[in-house]
């Protein structure tokens, strides 16, 4: 029984160091990422309302393009659109 009980303690432990090593790899990959994301993130701001429009989004969308939710209503949404045109014709 002691070595079950090790052996669960073991996995814990690595299941821990799996999370800490996932982690640090998550802020490291936007470290990398960040020059990227600010510069397209400052294109956007330049662009006009009227521009901002013509790609579907609006000067408030612009602080949150690399939202992950964010990204996955504009998808779910641009589907439902496209359904619906379907539905139409």
């Amino acid at each position: 029984m002691k070595m079950n009980a090790t052996a669960t303690n073991d996995n814990f432990a690595n299941a821990g160091k799996a999370a800490v090593f996932a982690r640090i790899g998550s802020v490291l990959r936007s470290l990398v990422t960040f020059p990227q994301r600010r510069a397209v993130r400052d294109e956007l701001s330049n662009l006009t309302d009227r521009e901002l429009a013509d790609i579907g989004l609006t000067r408030a969308d612009v602080a949150h393009v690399f939202d992950a939710d964010f990204v996955a209503r504009r998808e779910a949404a641009t589907q439902n659109l496209r359904a619906a045109r379907r539905a139409i014709a």
